[in-house]
C-alpha cells in the first residue's frame, strides 16, 4: 500500500545543554497516525557528552509523562548519549497516543552540546 509521510522538525531545536542541566524540544502532532517516529539528534561541542534523552508524550502539552515502553518498538522510552561527535535515536510509537511530543535530555558531567528532534507521522493505507 502507499504511505503518506511527512516530518516535521521539533519546534526549540539545537537547544544546548552545558553539564547537568535539562533542556527539551517539542511539536504537536494533530490527526490519527498509524505510527509516529521521533528521532533525537545529540551534537557535542565540548567536554564528553553523556546523559540521557526521554520521550514524552502529553495531551494538554503542559504535563508531560514518559512514553509507555509498552507503545515504543524496541520496548525503550529513553536513549544514553555516549561521548560520539553526532548521534542519531529514534523512537517508532506504535499509534498516536498523545497530541504533543517532546524529547527531554539531561546531561551529565563536563559537556556541552545540542539537542535537535525531528518527527514523521505516518498513515499506511489499507
Amino acid at each position: 500500500g502507499s504511505v503518506s509521510a511527512q516530518s516535521f522538525t521539533m519546534t526549540g531545536n539545537d537547544v544546548v545543554v552545558t553539564n547537568t542541566a535539562t533542556v527539551a524540544c517539542s511539536l504537536k502532532v494533530s490527526n490519527n497516525y498509524n505510527t509516529v517516529t521521533v528521532q533525537a539528534v545529540v551534537t557535542k561541542t565540548s567536554g564528553t557528552i553523556a546523559g540521557t534523552v526521554t520521550l514524552q508524550g502529553s495531551v494538554d502539552g503542559v504535563n508531560y509523562e514518559t512514553v509507555p515502553v509498552s507503545l515504543v518498538a524496541g520496548g525503550a522510552s529513553t536513549y544514553t548519549a555516549t561521548d560520539l561527535a553526532l548521534q542519531a535515536k529514534t523512537f517508532v510509537i506504535t499509534g498516536s497516543p498523545f497530541l504533543y511530543y517532546k524529547l527531554s535530555y539531561t546531561g551529565s558531567g563536563t559537556m556541552v552540546g545540542s539537542l535537535a528532534g525531528f518527527i514523521l507521522p505516518r498513515n499506511y493505507a489499507k
